[in-house]
């Protein structure tokens, strides 16, 4: 990452460096808040000198990823590169995932099978709610071609199909509501008048017909352990959310320096809230928390306006709803924050709209 912010640092000209900057002058006031925040953290002694530089390298690479690189893309016009990395990569996840554990789960090629293959054998190597993450993202960016009506969208839906199946196989129901949660906003946003009133309709009947389907989902066990996986019900969740907001609690406005707390949950020890928003309380305090929602907020404005053009927005609003029930880190070099630090670099450098999807 070093040699790679290096030289493109050195491609941008002071002009260019200053334009940058300027578009994304919140997130740079962020950026030096968690830094003075981690400086004082240490100072007081909640943080050892290799916890304060942990958690300087995350602001710093998080420069990296919201303002050089998205000027790169833009710059050399590889948008339609960068989405395309986007839905492949979620692709190969799937595929690596369906393969691995149809091959484990053999004579059986159920969804309980896949399910027990994939946590015995593929969850060890890549956590199945990372995996979720980096997979929904993929499924967001196929939505966007197909309503856009790509020329190649029947791929697309293909596509599609193999990576929500795959959330199913990996009970990553955080991806698969960001996933569903985007599809509505495709209907209600770009899709025909017909689709969202036939979508409106389907609605209505499912509300009034709630009894029934309930009936029918909790009689059925693949569909009531296995797809909705309402037997885990939050899987401690709120219980973790709960010993975390206590702990916090006094160290409201400049956090506790790290976002590692041991919490136990029904026998088991575990050390985030998977909360990514409350993990950033944890770290960083309310205030840096008012600044970072603000950004997503100027995010989301930015973002709605340009929905027939770049698919920004919805990626975006999929990205938040995973947020709120994992962790991902602002900064790092793990997938996710990389792509959620290009995304608001996307939005905040103005430009003239282009189909970057195409």
């Amino acid at each position: 990452m070093t040699i790679a912010f290096l030289v493109l640092l050195k491609g941008l000209s002071k002009q260019e460096l200053k334009y940058v900057i300027n578009r994304q002058v919140i997130i740079m006031i962020l950026l030096y808040a968690i830094i003075a925040i981690q400086l004082i953290n240490s100072i007081t002694g909640q943080l050892g000198v290799s916890g304060m530089l942990k958690g300087l390298f995350y602001p710093i690479s998080f420069f990296y990823t919201c303002l050089l690189v998205p000027h790169f893309i833009l710059k050399m016009k590889m948008e339609s590169r960068f989405a395309h990395l986007l839905i492949y990569t979620g692709l190969c996840f799937s595929a690596y995932t369906l393969i691995y554990s149809g091959m484990m789960s053999i004579p059986s090629f159920d969804i309980p099978s896949l399910q027990t293959a994939q946590f015995i054998y593929v969850h060890s190597l890549i956590d199945s709610n990372y995996q979720g993450a980096i997979v929904s993202i993929s499924s967001v960016m196929c939505l966007y071609m197909i309503f856009i009506k790509h020329p190649m969208k029947i791929v697309y839906l293909m596509i599609f199909s193999i990576n929500f199946f795959n959330l199913i196989v990996l009970s990553s129901r955080a991806s698969m509501l960001a996933v569903m949660i985007s599809l509505f906003l495709f209907i209600f946003l770009l899709g025909s008048r017909l689709l969202r009133a036939s979508t409106i309709a389907a609605l209505l009947l499912i509300i009034i017909c709630y009894p029934m389907w309930q009936g029918f989902i909790f009689s059925n066990d693949v569909l009531y352990n296995n797809v909705f996986d309402a037997e885990r019900g939050s899987t401690g969740r709120v219980e973790i959310w709960k010993e975390v907001w206590g702990r916090v609690s006094n160290h409201i406005m400049i956090g506790m320096g790290s976002d590692k707390i041991e919490v136990e949950v029904a026998g088991y020890y575990v050390q985030s809230s998977h909360n990514s928003f409350l993990d950033f309380l944890i770290s960083h305090g309310f205030v840096v928390l008012c600044l970072y929602v603000i950004i997503f907020i100027i995010a989301i404005v930015k973002s709605i306006s340009t929905i027939k053009y770049e698919p920004f927005f919805f990626i975006l609003i999929s990205l938040l709803v995973i947020m709120n029930f994992t962790t991902h880190n602002v900064g790092g070099v793990s997938y996710i924050p990389q792509v959620l630090g290009i995304l608001l670099g996307f939005i905040y450098i103005q430009r003239k709209p282009t189909k970057a999807a195409e």
